[in-house]
């Protein structure tokens, strides 16, 4: 069974780690978090930009994550006991993903332990996500993608799990933000690019099948049959 610890008690060494099951999945948007080299996400939203479009990806996140922060750590893990939907209603539309804790070997999530973060990163991230709730997870609650098993979790890491804010709606009528959800799609494919295919394959096949639109309805696979990778 998961030991979800209240926020205070994270690790206060020098170095800290956080798990992303949704827009932290992705490698640039954890960098965009802290780095003030990066614009505006604002535009991709506006824009209701989509997987295949160009645009959905800043160029400058790229360049930042790889020139200034190739030290961090994007470690892929799967976790039980946890529920993933899009029932947190967003102000740029639609709703956006937050998880809940249910304690059953049958709920799972995957994401990325991101590690390797300094104290000021690691609390910028903390007040952007401040609308959710922080628990603490211990290393030994994650599973290893064997696909990309080179890697190791020691240190605890920060989840941000649903809230109880007027933006947290599990009755929520709204569907999921495209935008967001193409960027995490990105994710996953830079994911692959840092370990290799066949972890990309599995790892999307697991957050397709581990994510809910509504709490009773699965999402569809979308932009490519998974078959085919």
């Amino acid at each position: 069974m998961v030991t979800v610890l209240p926020f205070y008690y994270v690790n206060s060494f020098m170095s800290y780690s956080i798990f992303g099951y949704g827009s932290l999945i992705h490698p640039r948007s954890v960098i965009a978090r802290f780095s003030d080299e990066i614009p505006s996400i604002d535009p991709v939203y506006e824009k209701r930009l989509r997987y295949e479009e160009n645009g959905i990806i800043r160029p400058e996140a790229t360049e930042v994550l790889e020139e200034s922060y190739s030290h961090l750590e994007f470690k892929p893990v799967k976790l039980r006991g946890f529920i993933r939907t899009y029932t947190f209603e967003s102000e740029r539309g639609g709703a956006m993903l937050e998880t809940y804790y249910t304690g059953r070997d049958e709920d799972l999530i995957n994401g990325v332990v991101t590690s390797g973060l300094n104290r000021e990163q690691y609390e910028a991230i903390n007040e952007y996500e401040s609308a959710y709730d922080q628990y603490v997870i211990q290393p030994d609650e994650f599973e290893l993608y064997e696909e990309a098993s080179d890697y190791s979790i020691n240190s605890t890491s920060t989840i941000y799990l649903g809230g109880q804010g007027k933006q947290s709606n599990w009755e929520t009528s709204k569907v999921r933000n495209q935008a967001y959800h193409s960027r995490i799609l990105k994710g996953i494919d830079q994911l692959g690019e840092i370990h290799n295919r066949r972890l990309r394959e599995s790892f999307w096949k697991d957050f397709v099948e581990n994510t809910y639109e509504h709490p009773d309805v699965t999402l569809e696979v979308e932009y490519e049959d998974l078959n085919q990778l």
